[in-house]
């Protein structure tokens, strides 16, 4: 990769340091604070017109090495050879190997715990089912054991009377 120095954004830095700079002044109430910020903002200004005619037409520069490792030679030039080429073709084939096997042993213990929630959701509905059916028999029983209280009271209230007027 070539580097180059970037002037436009050189100045852009020069500009803003010197408006931080009189602001700076400025707070502190230091003399030339005005003159600070009129080159400053001037400063910004013209690299802000001259920044919007730059052009810059710079081919993107791929890393290769990254994709297929051992392309590069002793000098750092790339160079493509059929055994790299092949070699990280394997190492990517190996990878994408091993992920989708990961891939269906995760699809496979999830279907495992999903019919294990399965399972568990059908026993408790069935519990719950029989404990809906033993409460209707409970109050079933407890309607008849009410009755049998109220006729028995009944019964006594009218032995009471009977005794009260014996």
């Amino acid at each position: 990769m070539r580097k180059s120095f970037d002037f436009i954004n050189f100045f852009y830095g020069i500009g803003a340091a010197i408006v931080l700079i009189a602001a700076l002044f400025k707070f502190l109430g230091w003399k030339y604070a005005n003159e600070f910020f009129v080159v400053g903002l001037t400063a910004e200004a013209a690299i802000f017109v001259i920044s919007s005619f730059a052009w810059r037409s710079e081919e993107k520069q791929y890393a290769w090495e990254k994709v297929f490792p051992g392309i590069e030679n002793e000098d750092g030039e790339l160079q493509v050879s059929p055994g790299a080429v092949d070699k990280a073709a394997d190492v990517q084939l190996a990878t994408i190997t091993k992920t989708v096997n990961q891939l269906n042993a995760s699809i496979e213990n999830l279907q495992q715990v999903t019919s294990t929630l399965t399972k568990t959701v059908q026993a408790t509905e069935l519990n719950y089912q029989e404990f809906a059916e033993s409460n209707k028999k409970y109050q079933s029983e407890l309607d008849v054991l009410r009755k049998r209280i109220a006729a028995t009271n009944e019964s006594l209230k009218a032995f009471e009377k009977f005794n009260v007027q014996s």
